[in-house]
């Protein structure tokens, strides 16, 4: 009735080729798409452990900032009674912005002895030609001390845009301004997607058995302030 006998019959060899073809496609299609689903979970993971890593480095910071500011409590004070001699190697200084230096207000304590300041001028002088400019408006204060009593030789704060150093290692003077330009000029640096691989390396490679002073090595500021240095 449906002239069907008149319609060729397929070939068997075809109707096995076509049956494989469709079979590999199939495979080829699943393959893509577990290596889809695969590549999707790991992107997944990733971005929670990038996600979790933030959050981390966040409160480590945060801690971090407050420890900073009730350790170095009267340090970024002015002195009230400042010798004359004092203000003399203040006014001259060439460290302070009105003489061309990098800082807005330079204080010098009483007790820093106008020789070893002299030293110390001179190194941080040296020093300024290789760091970054400091941007226009953004200048912070230095504050020259004796730091023994803090357990310090370099104090930066981040809420007032000030360095302290003490004179007798002006090494230091690096480490805070690395501080400096990780909070005022780079806005936070050490907490942002740039850093957080660095910061993820620095952690896992970092040999400290003491866990306190491994916290505060792995603080983003802290690994940040280290690179600076180096």
């Amino acid at each position: 009735r449906y002239c069907t006998e008149s319609l060729p019959g397929p070939n068997i060899y075809q109707t096995r080729s076509s049956l494989v073809e469709v079979i590999a496609d199939r495979a080829v299609h699943e393959k893509a798409s577990h290596s889809r689903t695969q590549t999707s979970t790991v992107e997944a993971l990733a971005a929670m452990e990038d996600a979790q890593l933030e959050g981390r480095n966040f409160q480590a910071q945060k801690k971090h900032l407050q420890r900073t500011r009730s350790s170095s409590a009267g340090v970024f004070d002015d002195k009230k009674y400042p010798d004359k001699a004092h203000q003399e190697m203040m006014a001259e200084t060439c460290l302070v912005s009105s003489n061309g230096g990098a800082f807005s207000k330079v204080e010098i304590d009483n007790d820093v002895d106008p020789a070893e300041y002299a030293d110390f001028e001179k190194a941080v002088a040296e020093v300024d030609s290789k760091l970054p400019a400091v941007p226009a408006g953004r200048n912070p204060e230095l504050r020259i001390r004796k730091l023994g009593r803090h357990n310090a030789r370099g104090l930066f704060a981040a809420d007032r845009n000030a360095v302290a150093v003490d004179v007798r290692t002006s090494e230091a003077y690096i480490h805070e301004m690395g501080h400096y330009y990780d909070h005022i000029v780079g806005e936070n640096a050490s907490l942002k997607q740039d850093f957080r691989s660095i910061s993820r390396d620095y952690a896992a490679a970092l040999k400290e058995p003491d866990s306190k002073r491994r916290q505060y090595l792995n603080t983003p500021t802290e690994q940040l302030a280290r690179g600076f240095e180096v």
